[in-house]
């Protein structure tokens, strides 16, 4: 809308916006790159999808000229970008007073890899506490407590961590009690003293995930001998209410 001079603008103009907006919205080289590394990590993508033929034909409408990166450059800007984050995850944590907690768990996947995950706690100069994500690694080999006790101390020098051990928390599989042992002769060639009565931390959940599987495989027998477990409970005024009158010993 033109001004007139007799009416006030209700839109100040600014000659050098447009200017500024076409070129922070241009998609160049660099942020398609970045872009796409970004949309790969965070949606879990396999690299191929940069070359699938209608993925580049969508990318095309933003800028023809564009040339888009196939998988073995997204491939290593990945990497590129892990490294990056690697180091600056390792600084922050050097930044941390005092010792460390970490959490350890492992998966076996649907295509039989086996997994093992690692969590680190701290608190930092400011009492905030830090969780964290450390190492996701595939596992040469199943789940034995030596290849778990020798990929965490892998991953505690990599991260120039192995003497900062506060405590490990894990679940009270049979596997754990022989990864405790073999991980503490492994900090002692390290001249780094762990002790696993005060060190080791039993995963709550975990124990009571046990606790109600034993409680329902115990009803589960009881209802097999006797049919009749459940009474009605005397005092619920007639309602419904099954009540359990067996203890279970």
């Amino acid at each position: 809308m033109e001004n007139d001079g007799t009416s006030p603008s209700f839109v100040e103009s600014n000659p050098t916006s447009d200017c500024v907006d076409n070129r922070e919205s241009e998609v160049t080289q660099e942020r398609l790159v970045n872009a796409l590394t970004e949309f790969v990590l965070e949606t879990d993508q396999a690299f191929i999808i940069v070359e699938e033929p209608s993925f580049r034909r969508l990318l095309g409408l933003l800028n023809p000229d564009i040339q888009i990166p196939g998988r073995t450059t997204m491939r290593s800007e990945i990497s590129i970008r892990y490294q990056t984050e690697k180091e600056q995850l390792t600084a922050k944590l050097q930044e941390i007073p005092g010792k460390l907690s970490f959490i350890l768990d492992c998966r076996t996947s649907s295509n039989q890899y086996a997994f093992q995950g690692v969590i680190v706690q701290g608190i930092t100069r400011e009492w905030e506490l830090l969780s964290l994500p450390l190492d996701l690694t595939i596992l040469n080999g199943s789940h034995t407590g030596e290849n778990l006790a020798t990929q965490l101390i892998k991953v505690l020098e990599d991260f120039n961590l192995i003497d900062r051990v506060h405590s490990i928390t894990s679940d009270n599989a049979s596997n754990m009690t022989t990864f405790f042992s073999h991980f503490k002769r492994l900090m002692l060639k390290k001249n780094v003293d762990f002790n696993i009565d005060d060190f080791r931390v039993r995963c709550l959940a975990h124990i009571l995930n046990l606790v109600c599987q034993v409680a329902l495989d115990s009803l589960r027998d009881m209802s097999e001998v006797e049919p009749n477990i459940y009474d009605l409970d005397p005092k619920s005024d007639g309602e419904m209410v099954p009540v359990l009158t067996k203890v279970v010993d």
